[in-house]
């Protein structure tokens, strides 16, 4: 594959990981995201997983996340603490760790 059909095919794949992740509710559904991830070495497949790496357990914030990326990460803790699916005060730390990594 062309560099440039690669770039491209990243992009579409991007767009569909980010419709998908602001329609998921809850961390169960986060998980099934993540188990639609495209196969290893194939354009896209960073995404799922640098959001994989996050939700185990929001210890660690992926390196090279793009703002876009982060944006996605700090509405989906932000929809997962105000819905209570968190322990008290996870919430902001993990919103603190994203911020703080900018």
């Amino acid at each position: 594959m062309l560099k440039e059909e690669w770039y491209e095919k990243e992009s579409i794949i991007f767009k569909e990981f980010k419709n998908q992740l602001s329609k998921v509710k809850t961390f169960p559904e986060a998980q099934l995201l993540i188990r639609k991830a495209p196969p290893e070495n194939t354009p896209g497949r960073k995404y799922y997983t640098r959001f994989a790496l996050f939700i185990d357990g929001f210890y660690t914030i992926p390196s090279n996340l793009s703002d876009e990326e982060r944006s996605l990460y700090l509405d989906f803790i932000e929809m997962l603490d105000k819905t209570e699916q968190l322990k008290p005060g996870v919430g902001k730390e993990v919103k603190n760790k994203l911020n703080f990594d900018m």
